[in-house]
């Protein structure tokens, strides 16, 4: 009896151990999953479907996962590692995640990962609270952040872990951008977000659409650049800062193929804010940038900082500033620039004013409107106190020179790629000297002062003149005749050797096209005409 007695004492508590072990079995799975589904659900996700395809007392194999409507959270597959003690205290040990595909959508005014920030909004509910089990870390696997902006989608693969430390998760993530991965370092709470981390080479083809939320349809820009981010989400606003040092970008248009544009240095900053009412969406700021074209044409020294309105359309306020400390454009250089303007909202940009300091005097231009959607855009240089002797030398190809200073106006009309002049005129603003080469051949061209019956010694005396001529006035009407522009130069004066008798003549130069082409290293941006 007592031996029946001493058996049933060890087999009614093994029995309740092995029913206990055969609970925990079947029924802790169980709970996992409806704890899963029931903390997205109580999330705020319309949406969530999910199945365990492994079970033991330590683990949870969770596949397919899918939870929010709109923009949702994939998952391709969760381990849920946990053990009694922890169970008891409403623990997990971590969490695995494979195949985590994120969605963060770059809006106009916000930054929406519509099922995560549900989840992160979601945190301050009692429902999430009680529903949600702590964790002590969850790691990522071959899982993509998935970012759309208004023109493009660009796939990031990620993977790194987040840590729990008394409820502060800390977050190492490494996105795997190219050629070399950014890595993320920071801090998620409920109530906020702040992620920081940089990378030595990316190509800014990844980051552009991110940073400004567009990409041209007809341009975009590839190249390598070292990078600095910084990501600050709270529960009312966001904001993302990154810098930018390129060393060599090119833009690539929508054919795949590269331009000669291209970005050679300097240092960019973009911050993007999202969600703060009355603030700016943004700032790009540029620090001593380089960009260059070819080897005829480079801007150095470009600096300011560019406040902007909207990202999409792109829209700043007015007078935003840009300085440039020198442009050389074949042979003309120009130095100490600054450009005035703005960006309206049908895609417009309007150069109010701009000037630099050229060939002893000054350049510049205003109120010129380049519209994306016209074929042509127009302008008018204004050209101030140009030394002569300057000028001459950039675009007399060796046939002219002279001395002296220069006024006037010339109009200028930019259709595709090409440059074309229109009619203008250029005006001495006093007394000077101009030599020219082949005076000889140029005389054949003469009008005025009965040209016709000028005899074949008066026109060698007038190629000797003109061989070293000092001026009293000198004009230059600029002429565009089916885009063949041409010069007519009227020159009053005399020889400075010889006769020194005094010349009122007018003189027809044609070859403007080749000069400016040749002057400015533009050669194929210049309309053909003669």
């Amino acid at each position: 009896m007592k031996r029946r007695t001493r058996i049933r004492l060890i087999a009614v508590p093994l029995a309740i151990l092995l029913v206990g072990a055969g609970l925990y079995w079947l029924v802790i799975p169980w709970i996992i999953r409806q704890q899963a589904i029931s903390a997205l659900k109580n999330a705020g996700f319309t949406s969530v479907s999910l199945r365990v395809t492994r079970a033991t007392p330590w683990q949870t194999d969770i596949a397919d996962v899918s939870a929010g409507a709109v923009e949702p959270v994939r998952i391709a597959k969760i381990s849920v590692s946990y053990s009694p003690a922890t169970l008891w205290h409403r623990q997990l040990t971590d969490i695995h995640i494979w195949g985590l595909v994120l969605t963060s959508n770059i809006r106009q005014g916000s930054v929406s990962a519509d099922a995560i920030q549900t989840l992160i909004a979601s945190q301050k509910g009692k429902a999430f609270k009680n529903s949600s089990l702590p964790v002590g870390k969850i790691e990522l696997s071959d899982s993509t952040l998935l970012i759309q902006s208004a023109s493009q989608t660009v796939h990031l693969p990620m993977q790194g872990d987040l840590r729990n430390d008394s409820g502060r998760y800390d977050a190492r993530l490494s996105i795997a951008t190219h050629p070399n991965p950014i890595e993320l370092r920071g801090t998620i709470t409920r109530d906020n977000i702040e992620l920081s981390g940089e990378s030595d080479a990316v190509d800014l083809k990844e980051l552009t659409p991110i940073l400004l939320g567009f990409s041209p349809k007809s341009k975009e820009l590839s190249g390598i650049v070292k990078t600095q981010v910084r990501y600050v989400w709270n529960a009312d606003h966001a904001t993302l800062w990154a810098r930018a040092q390129p060393s060599d970008v090119a833009f690539v248009m929508s054919d795949g193929q590269q331009s000669n544009l291209r970005l050679a240095s300097g240092v960019y900053t973009f911050e993007r804010n999202f969600g703060q009412a009355g603030a700016n969406a943004g700032v790009i700021r540029a620090e001593n940038v380089a960009i260059s074209r070819g080897q005829t044409f480079a801007a150095e020294g470009i600096s300011g900082v560019i406040a902007i309105s909207s990202f999409s359309p792109l829209i700043t306020p007015a007078s935003q500033r840009l300085t440039v400390g020198e442009l050389t454009s074949g042979k003309v250089k120009l130095s100490n620039g600054s450009i005035a303007f703005h960006s309206e909202k049908d895609g417009a940009v309007i150069i109010e004013q701009t000037i630099f300091a050229t060939m002893g005097g000054q350049i510049g231009s205003q109120n010129i409107r380049i519209d994306p959607a016209a074929s042509d855009t127009t302008l008018t240089l204004n050209l101030q106190h140009v030394d002569l002797k300057e000028m001459l030398a950039a675009f007399g190809q060796g046939h002219v020179s002279g001395d002296g200073r220069v006024s006037g106006q010339v109009p200028v009309r930019i259709h595709g790629s090409l440059v074309a002049l229109g009619q203008g005129q250029l005006l001495a603003e006093d007394s000077g000297i101009i030599q020219i080469a082949n005076s000889d051949a140029l005389i054949q061209s003469m009008s005025g002062n009965n040209a016709q019956s000028v005899s074949e010694s008066q026109r060698k005396q007038m190629a000797q003149a003109l061989a070293d001529f000092q001026y009293d006035l000198l004009r230059a009407d600029l002429l565009n005749e089916q885009g063949r522009i041409k010069a007519n130069v009227h020159l009053v004066g005399r020889g400075r050797s010889g006769s020194k008798t005094p010349l009122d003549i007018e003189l027809h130069v044609t070859g403007i096209n080749n000069a400016l082409g040749l002057g400015l290293g533009l050669k194929s941006m210049i309309s053909p005409g003669d």
